[in-house]
């Protein structure tokens, strides 16, 4: 077992969090020990879901040293410039999730509050887990 200044000194060597602009539309997402994520979800364009609600949510979980903020202006999305508009005609909703710590959210980043606050997102987010498709780069990956 590690002792708790080498948890620490992990931590910090492997999260880069920056702090990000308010978003235009915050999804709140609420973890079990009250910390507030500040999220974002853009629904498909209703000319791809007819009208309809989407069937599916595409949850993406952004590379560490991003935020939520540079996807919404495409300007560090490395590999992924058009994400809103392929996902948006397919008619698939979009939601970039925010780490602790990163963009407005609250918190401090660590290995364990990443892995914990996949639930409360799941939540917040209240679609059924079988119309969720997952993307992420480095950290993201491991959800």
């Amino acid at each position: 077992m590690s002792a708790p200044h080498e948890i620490e000194n992990l931590t910090a060597k492997a999260f880069f969090p920056r702090l990000g602009e308010p978003l235009p539309k915050v999804f709140k997402a609420k973890c079990t020990d009250g910390v507030e994520l500040h999220c974002f979800l853009h629904k498909a364009c209703p000319k791809a879901t007819r009208g309809q609600t989407s069937s599916q949510t595409l949850v993406y979980f952004h590379g560490n040293g991003e935020v939520v903020g540079n996807i919404l202006r495409r300007s560090d999305m490395k590999g992924l410039p058009f994400l809103f508009d392929a996902f948006c005609v397919l008619g698939i909703d979009i939601f970039l999730a925010e780490y602790r710590g990163y963009g407005t959210s609250g918190g401090s980043p660590s290995i364990d509050a990443l892995m914990s606050d996949v639930g409360p997102v799941h939540e917040a987010l209240n679609v059924p887990q079988e119309s969720i498709i997952v993307m992420g780069r480095c950290p993201g990956l491991d959800h």
